[in-house]
C-alpha cells in the first residue's frame, strides 16, 4: 500500500492470504473495494478514515495490502 497522508484510494486485494492477517485487516474495515483515506503515517502505523471511522494499522502489514486510485 503506497499512499502518502490526504490521498484517498480503494483497496483492490491483498498478496497474504493468511486467516490470521486476513483477520486483522478486516476488524480494521479494510477488504476488497473499501475506499481508504490516509490520514496520517508515523514510523510504525498507517492512520486511515475508513467508512467514517479512523483505523491505525501496523505498518509491516501495509505491504500486503494492493490499492488503486479512487477516481
Amino acid at each position: 500500500m503506497r499512499v502518502t497522508p490526504g490521498e484517498t484510494a480503494i483497496i483492490s486485494g491483498f498478496s497474504d492470504p493468511s486467516a490470521e492477517r486476513l483477520r486483522y485487516l478486516g476488524q480494521s474495515g479494510l477488504y476488497p473495494g473499501t475506499t481508504v483515506q490516509v490520514q496520517a503515517l508515523t514510523e510504525d502505523r498507517m492512520v486511515l478514515l475508513v467508512a467514517e471511522n479512523v483505523v491505525a494499522i501496523d505498518m509491516k502489514v501495509t505491504v500486503f495490502v494492493f490499492v488503486k486510485e479512487d477516481g
